[in-house]
């Protein structure tokens, strides 16, 4: 489906690095079409092609894919943790080289819950339809016994839910108790379910099966208990009953091409960029997304399958430089897919007015005010023709910025233009105003009288 799993993967991950900066945050995307337990999905691998799968897995739970593949093609399968980090699946892969493989009963190690990836390729540059089948199975219960609970503190205990998962809870205090709070949080620590939807008989606390309120979706979850003035111990069974899905059977359609991307930069600030994709095969639902939040699409229109426009809205905080855009089909209508990149530059600067008219020749060390907008640290202002003398250009503010001046005695005579140019970073773009200052001749003097 897509050429070159793994350069795409290192762009990825360079706009993990990037989302790291003190920026707002991007919503996790599935690395792959979503592919759920019993779904069974026909697609094509062509040249230089793989296809990515992304499944929902819990830790304790197990992950399962059938292929069976029309020859020429003989099909292989990688499998990815949430981190990116490649599994050895050897060991539960079976009919390697041959046209039907199956990955079985690989479990979801420790700490790993999330969005696994499947890839399937052609081993041996082979091409051809397959159909993959997937089998998920996760753990319905999480039992942590004699769990330590500090004096005054918390002790969490992970388990994975979604919104449609039925949640159910019993607490044993082995010691030290009564614990002084229970609750569900979710991995921002916003409680879900508070300790008062908790029964306690004795030494024993229960929650009744119930589904977690707003949770977002497949993630990790916690039971937390508080620990009294002193140290408690305590077990726990955490019950998950996921909701029963539907099974789907569906052939993939034509993947999502990109064929060019316009325009190259944007300005920092601008309000609605016109930024025009063509390529072939887009569908409705797809939806844009660069690695900084800063750069906000907006509402996508599509121009039959061939072409997509939509406005971007540049925050004035977004870094300079290049920034990736990928693309995301409707689940089930294609893996992500790396548009391209679009340069954020600084604006443009302009220049408005000068607190000198004109100055004259054999002048020396005036200030010249410069006033505009758009002016950065590091810029610097330049006066047209020849004969005069800048100092340093200092910037005050975005809106003003000066410069010492001298004439010389030849200095070329009539008006001149004043350019203030932005520095390098950022694209050192130049805002001119012209005629701003003229250089005239000395005024005469009388050294002398017959």
């Amino acid at each position: 489906m897509r050429k070159s799993l793994r350069a795409r993967f290192v762009l990825m991950v360079a706009c993990v690095l990037l989302a790291l900066a003190p920026r707002p945050a991007i919503a996790e995307r599935p690395q792959g079409v979503i592919a759920r337990s019993g779904d069974k999905l026909s697609a094509q691998i062509d040249a230089n092609d793989t296809d990515a799968y992304s499944v929902d897995l819990a830790a304790g739970g197990t992950l399962g894919v059938t292929v069976k593949a029309k020859l020429p093609l003989t099909p292989a399968i990688r499998v990815f943790d949430p981190s990116g980090a490649e599994v050895n699946a050897a060991g539960f892969v079976t009919g390697a080289g041959k046209p039907t493989i199956k990955l079985k009963g690989l479990v979801a190690a420790a700490g790993t819950t999330g969005s696994w990836k499947v890839v399937i390729s052609g081993a041996g540059a082979t091409t051809g339809t397959y159909t993959a089948q997937f089998a998920v199975k996760q753990p319905s219960s999480v039992k942590a016994t004699a769990n330590a609970v500090p004096a005054n503190g918390a002790t969490d205990i992970a388990f994975a839910a979604d919104a449609t998962a039925a949640v159910g809870v019993t607490i044993t205090e082995r010691s030290g108790g009564p614990l002084a709070d229970v609750s569900i949080v979710d991995a921002n620590g916003t409680t879900l379910v508070a300790a008062d939807q908790f029964i306690r008989k004795g030494t024993k606390l229960s929650l009744s099966s119930r589904t977690l309120p707003g949770a977002p979706g497949f993630a990790v979850y916690a039971l937390r208990l508080a620990g009294p003035g002193a140290a408690a111990v305590a077990d726990a069974t955490i019950a998950v009953k996921f909701a029963k899905i539907v099974k789907r059977t569906a052939t993939l359609p034509a993947e999502l091409t990109i064929s060019s991307l316009a325009p190259a930069t944007v300005k920092q600030g601008d309000a609605a960029a016109p930024v025009s994709i063509a390529g072939s095969n887009f569908a409705a639902g797809t939806q844009f997304e660069f690695d900084d939040a800063g750069l906000a699409p907006g509402a996508v229109t599509l121009s039959g399958t061939t072409s997509a426009q939509f406005g971007l809205a540049v925050d004035a905080g977004v870094p300079f430089g290049p920034h990736t855009l990928f693309a995301y089909p409707p689940p089930l209508l294609g893996e992500p897919v790396l548009v391209g990149e679009v340069t954020v530059l600084a604006p443009d600067p302009t220049v408005t007015a000068t607190s000198l008219a004109s100055l004259k020749q054999l002048d020396t060390n005036l200030t010249l005010d410069v006033t505009g907008t758009g002016f950065r640290a590091g810029g610097s202002i330049s006066i047209s023709g020849t004969g005069l003398t800048l100092g340093t250009t200092t910037v005050d503010s975005s809106t003003l910025a000066r410069i010492t001046l001298s004439a010389a005695a030849d200095a070329t005579l009539g008006p001149r233009s004043v350019t203030f140019t932005q520095p390098a970073a950022g694209g050192g773009a130049t805002g001119s105003r012209p005629n701003a200052i003229a250089v005239l001749a000395p005024d005469p003097s009388l050294t002398a009288a017959a």
